[in-house]
């Protein structure tokens, strides 16, 4: 027959429970803010890259995203502190973002409907 506990036993065994998850509270604070500066990082360097490729161009270009694209997976290299992972991210995001770019309205369904939700303008006849 298992034990029934009542009383102070209980108490001590639930004060317990409790003190393990105000003990795990800090990890779980360090992890969500640690990942959401390294997230913050990659956006930040992608569009800062995008935007210093677009003026040194002086043109809205492709390739332009794919410099954005090879500068957030430096920064995700980076973090990881593994070469590899380096070029692999920055290869891979910078080949998806030209790929985007230069697809762009051909990866949507309907891209008249997405330009007028997204920026309010009709799209150029």
């Amino acid at each position: 027959m298992p034990r029934v506990l009542d009383g102070p036993e209980a108490l001590k065994q639930v004060r317990g429970a409790g003190d393990a998850a105000a003990s795990a509270m800090p990890k779980l604070t360090r992890l969500v803010g640690g990942n959401a500066l390294l997230f913050s990082a990659v956006g930040v360097s992608y569009s800062m890259s995008k935007c210093i490729a677009e003026g040194m161009v002086g043109d809205r270009h492709p390739l332009c995203s794919a410099a954005g694209g090879v500068a957030a997976g430096v920064a995700l290299g980076i973090h990881s502190k593994n070469l590899t992972v380096l070029m692999g991210a920055a290869a891979g995001l910078g080949l998806c973002s030209l790929a985007a770019d230069f697809n762009g309205p051909a990866l949507l369904q309907d891209p008249a409907r997405y330009l007028e939700r997204s920026s309010g303008l009709r799209a150029p006849k």
